[in-house]
């Protein structure tokens, strides 16, 4: 069960990068878990309206791909989960986070990818979760671009990144903004984001990540 927070899926469709995203991981679409939200979120119901969120009638046809092809997210409704969410009613954890979160502690060798880093810096000051082993099990933004270009056509990548650069401004500056950065220069760049990442989750966020 890998799920995927509701920013990255956005990026990854306006970056037109899922399919890269996917061979990473070794993976299949449905595989993934997402938010029942996600089409809401990203206007799918409007047509026009999505066009103009993610950009190009590829990224929207992604984005539905998504919707019909990945499974949603459940989480059984108890009194443990209840005190789950309890614990998780934090400043920066937001209630999409917050269910991500509550379904790695409920579900046993579960993944997640976010983009979230205010949520995971939160998530490292809740010492009631420390026993659930969550870290080795999130995947940041940045380290997933990692995967990306560790199987991917780097000049391809780089310009699908560049040629929209304001759906993420670190990566834009990573992979630059008025000339093309080199592999090396994006590789330090996006090192250098999970090194800060690292320092504000006090050690927490774990890389690299063994089970790829």
């Amino acid at each position: 069960m890998h799920m995927l927070d509701s920013d990255v899926i956005r990026k990854l469709c306006q970056y037109e990068l899922l399919e890269e995203f996917i061979y990473s991981l070794s993976q299949s679409l449905d595989c993934f878990y997402i938010l029942p939200q996600l089409r809401f979120q990203l206007k799918l119901n409007n047509h026009e309206k999505a066009l103009k969120l993610l950009g190009s009638e590829k990224s929207v046809l992604l984005a539905h791909r998504i919707i019909s092809e990945c499974k949603e997210v459940v989480i059984p409704n108890s009194n443990f989960t209840t005190e789950i969410f309890n614990v998780l009613d934090k400043p920066n954890i937001d209630s999409g986070e917050a269910t991500l979160f509550a379904a790695m502690v409920c579900h046993e060798g579960s993944r997640l990818t976010t983009g979230d880093k205010r949520a995971l810096t939160a998530l490292c000051f809740i010492n009631e979760l420390s026993s659930y082993r969550l870290w080795p099990r999130i995947l940041c933004i940045e380290e997933a671009f990692l995967m990306i270009l560790s199987k991917g056509d780097f000049s391809s990548i780089s310009q699908k990144v560049r040629l929209k650069s304001n759906v993420d401004i670190s990566l834009s500056l990573i992979f630059g903004r008025t000339v093309s950065s080199d592999f090396n220069s994006v590789f330090e760049g996006l090192i250098s984001n999970i090194n800060d990442l690292i320092f504000k989750t006090k050690d927490s966020y774990c890389y690299p990540k063994s089970w790829n």
